[in-house]
């Protein structure tokens, strides 16, 4: 059998593949990556813009 050590699953994927710990550079969440993000897509760098006002043309 095949386990993950990333987040346990077994037969489900390697654990170069897990992205259990993945974070989102959309929006920040855990487990996928922007390109997959449910959220809709933010505009400024990286897509976050400034963590402490939001504004997307600098960043904090």
């Amino acid at each position: 059998f095949l386990q993950c050590f990333g987040c346990g699953a077994i037969d489900e994927h390697k654990t170069r593949f897990c992205q259990a710990g993945t974070i989102c550079f959309n929006c920040s969440k855990r487990g996928h990556q922007s390109a997959d993000c449910p959220e809709p897509q933010k505009k400024g760098p990286r897509g976050r813009g400034c963590e402490k006002c939001g504004v997307p043309t600098h960043i904090a």
